[in-house]
């Protein structure tokens, strides 16, 4: 698919190169047209560490090593891992925006196309940030997941059910209804409050104790001491 669609580019593009006149050349709409569709290189960038490592595995067999350098041999293609190529779309989406900011400093602001550059600049500044927020949010997903597993005697649905971001952790004095202190840790998500119990045996570890729900909850402010209700 984005073989397609950056095969589709380059092919506006060119079109709208003025051969005879280069400077006279009008590129940005060719940008402002595909917009929308840039929005795939997310999904791709997503999964490019699942697909690198899914590559390395297929590489530990011979048959699959032989396969690879036989396609690249075929095809004439330079001497370069597959995993490098693997990284191509992820540095492209990264460089439109650097390369449309470069061509709008030598376009003078009477030409014809200089609007269309500055618009097309600003719209790949907004798809490189979008890529990177979701590619920070699946990363942020994974570390929950990874996270959940160091939880022994795990209650209620998971933490990815109700949560995708870990906003704050710390160890703190909990006051159970007896009165009494017992020493926990917090792990503030958004829309709820898990605390657990450190596993003195795995100090990676921690014991699940429960969970609030922050949507539904209310913090008051209390006096300190022990006496205080």
């Amino acid at each position: 698919e984005i073989f397609n669609f950056a095969t589709d580019l380059l092919a506006q593009l060119e079109h709208s190169v003025n051969h005879d006149q280069p400077h006279l050349s009008e590129l940005g709409q060719c940008f402002l047209d595909k917009v929308k569709e840039f929005e795939m290189y997310s999904d791709y960038c997503n999964n490019h560490s699942a697909a690198c490592e899914e590559l390395r595995d297929l590489y530990r067999n011979k048959r699959y090593r032989h396969f690879f350098e036989a396609c690249r041999l075929l095809q004439e293609m330079i001497e370069i891992p597959l995993e490098g190529f693997l990284l191509t779309p992820v540095q492209k989406i990264c460089k439109y925006h650097l390369q449309l900011a470069e061509l709008l400093k030598f376009t003078p602001p009477d030409h014809p196309d200089f609007y269309q550059v500055q618009g097309a600049l600003d719209a790949m500044k907004r798809i490189a940030m979008l890529v990177n927020e979701r590619k920070r949010k699946m990363e942020s997903i994974e570390k929950l997941a990874a996270w959940q597993l160091l939880v022994d005697d795990w209650e209620g649905a998971d933490i990815l059910e109700g949560s995708s971001e870990l906003i704050y952790s710390g160890e703190l004095n909990k006051i159970n209804h007896a009165g009494w202190s017992q020493e926990r840790y917090f792990f503030l998500f958004d829309h709820q409050l898990i605390y657990c119990k450190k596993d003195l045996l795995k100090k990676s570890s921690f014991c699940f104790k429960g969970r609030i729900n922050m949507d539904s909850c209310q913090v008051v402010s209390v006096p300190d001491g022990r006496d205080s209700q």
